[in-house]
């Protein structure tokens, strides 16, 4: 099919990435919803239901589900010139999540190049502003890397609220001092919502329940990861410090993988972007 007919879709199985694949197959004859793992991530298998239950909406959409290891993106987008990297990051190279995200915007863009596919999406929302795939400048920057390699990448639930639960948990748990998520007596449209009234989840919120875990992949990594960032990071600079230095991080990181994707292009199978990518 060709790839303007076409969309990639970072597919955890959760809530919000159900809901750009939804919003997606109203625009799209054929879907890729591309779970990624590595070590360090559980139950990628989860993803495979919300999946089916998507084929069983929309009948007139192919879906191509695929589950793909990042092991070895993750190794070199945390190690590679390490020692340039730490001199000049220092704390910031223990960016774990940052560096999961990445490694995944890498394969993605692979993963449309091989197969001519020339639109992608994800479902980030206003959720978890410390990390660093999440922020507005690394977005845009994201944005920018996959347009020069002739790839719209789109954010299609981006601005919409969030729900109060969620809200509850990451203040709590890891949020703080980090720009406020949406209004709770102000709420719209929700991801959770808009799978309800389309039949897609029994409840407007689901998020954080058995069925939620059900659903998607799991990843612990974040401890690691907020302990740097509140710990090391937020107690002694303010949140647009923090920002400013892992936006310099992740352009840094998307320059060299732009590179190496430009090569792989050019070289194929024996560039050494080939030599990064598992099945």
């Amino acid at each position: 099919m060709s790839g303007e007919n076409t969309c990639a879709i970072f597919f955890s199985g959760g809530t919000d990435s159900t809901c750009v694949s939804a919003l997606m197959a109203e625009r799209f004859r054929e879907l890729h919803l591309l779970t990624f793992t590595r070590h360090g991530i559980s139950y990628a298998e989860h993803s495979q239901k919300a999946a089916q239950a998507l084929r069983q909406k929309f009948p007139g959409t192919r879906f191509v589900h695929k589950i793909i290891s990042t092991n070895r993106l993750f190794e070199y987008t945390a190690y590679h010139d390490y020692l340039r990297s730490l001199l000049r990051y220092g704390y910031y190279m223990l960016s774990s999540c940052t560096f999961c995200s990445l490694s995944w915007h890498a394969r993605m863009a692979a993963y449309c190049l091989d197969n001519g596919i020339t639109h992608a999406a994800d479902g980030i929302t206003r959720e978890l502003l410390h990390y660093g795939g999440h922020m507005d400048a690394n977005l845009k920057a994201a944005r920018e890397f996959y347009a020069r390699l002739g790839i719209e990448y789109e954010n299609p639930v981006r601005n919409w609220d969030i729900p109060p639960s969620t809200q509850f948990i990451n203040k709590i748990t890891q949020d703080y001092d980090t720009p406020q998520m949406s209004d709770p007596d102000k709420l719209g449209r929700t991801t959770g919502r808009y799978l309800y009234e389309h039949g897609l989840m029994p409840s407007p919120d689901i998020k954080g329940s058995r069925l939620d875990q059900a659903m998607q992949i799991r990843c612990f990594d974040f401890f690691l990861y907020n302990m740097m960032v509140f710990w090391l990071q937020l107690s002694r600079k303010d949140y647009g410090t923090f920002e400013k230095d892992m936006h310099e991080l992740y352009r840094d990181k998307l320059s060299q993988f732009e590179k190496l994707l430009n090569e792989y292009k050019k070289d194929g199978p024996g560039s050494r972007m080939a030599r990064l990518l598992e099945k």
